[in-house]
């Protein structure tokens, strides 16, 4: 569940910090040291360190969900941008590429361990990038042509 609030929160973070907004995400940052120590406190009596972690779970989504508000009240330059578009084509690559990935290592296995962990995560991992991008390419994710126009501009020189 952090890894989500993490990937919704720091890119949001930049976003503020590029616009020269650097108090916002602080103040921000208040707000979810006060839902940690509320979460905690309530729970680490019956939970323990599980109480902890949940904890840090609620200061995680609540910076990002308060990010998010504000991100949606105060970014001009992200309105017009069919961010739900992008979201929405890079999940579906995201899933294509997962399950691919999956699919094969269900397929294949190594429950002998004849293939070498490393072996075995370059190899899956490989797939999984080339079905990710095999995918965002059919999908036309323009993030991938900026990309891939970006690469082609720095082998150029």
């Amino acid at each position: 569940p952090m890894l989500v609030a993490a990937g919704i929160d720091q890119p949001l973070i930049f976003a503020f910090y590029a616009r020269r907004n650097t108090l916002l995400p602080n103040l921000v940052n208040g707000g979810a040291i006060a839902a940690y120590l509320v979460t905690a406190f309530a729970l680490v009596g019956s939970l323990g360190v599980y109480g902890l972690i949940l904890g840090n779970v609620a200061q995680w989504w609540t910076h990002a969900l308060l990010m998010l508000w504000f991100a949606h009240r105060r970014l001009d330059a992200l309105r017009g941008q069919r961010l739900a578009e992008a979201f929405g084509k890079g999940f579906i690559a995201s899933a294509i590429a997962g399950g691919i990935t999956y699919g094969l290592y269900r397929l294949i296995g190594d429950a002998d361990g004849k293939i070498g962990t490393l072996a075995l995560i370059l190899g899956l991992g490989s797939v999984g990038l080339a079905s990710y991008i095999g995918a965002a390419h059919l999908l036309r994710i323009e993030a991938l042509g900026v990309f891939t126009d970006a690469l082609r501009r720095r082998w150029s020189r």
